[in-house]
């Protein structure tokens, strides 16, 4: 944010705890944008997309 970052790339989000992570810092992070990617399966994308500070995601089962 210091450097006017306002999109930042979320990797690995399973192992950094995920949806729960993102969850947690929307507060303090309230202006940044996240696109989460690594470890996303396609039963979860839809409840990354639905968090308020999460663009777009990501995952190898988007394309065969």
């Amino acid at each position: 944010m210091s450097i006017g970052a306002e999109l930042v790339k979320f990797f690995p989000a399973k192992v950094l705890g995920g949806i729960y992570f993102i969850k947690a810092i929307y507060v303090p992070y309230h202006t940044m944008k996240f696109t989460p990617l690594g470890g996303i399966i396609e039963p979860d994308h839809k409840e990354y997309l639905s968090l308020p500070n999460v663009l777009y995601v990501g995952g190898t089962w988007m394309a065969k």
